[in-house]
């Protein structure tokens, strides 16, 4: 796997994983639940399009070096 595409995929996981933990403790902090709430559907798809887009582009790396 080349270093663009494990650097696109720990992104993407970064993304998935840590936005909504980072929301959570905003919330909780400030008592206000919106935050997390407004923040999860824009995390899931910025993630999960990040996500797909690195595993298929490793999907193509791979086919590309045993060619």
């Amino acid at each position: 796997m080349k270093r663009s595409t494990k650097w696109g995929l720990r992104t993407a996981i970064f993304v998935l994983v840590f936005f909504p933990i980072l929301f959570s403790i905003i919330s909780y902090t400030t008592d206000n639940w919106n935050f997390l709430w407004y923040s999860l559907i824009p995390t899931f798809f910025s993630g999960s399009i990040g996500l797909f887009a690195a595993i298929n582009q490793a999907k193509k790396d791979r086919l590309m070096s045993e060619d």
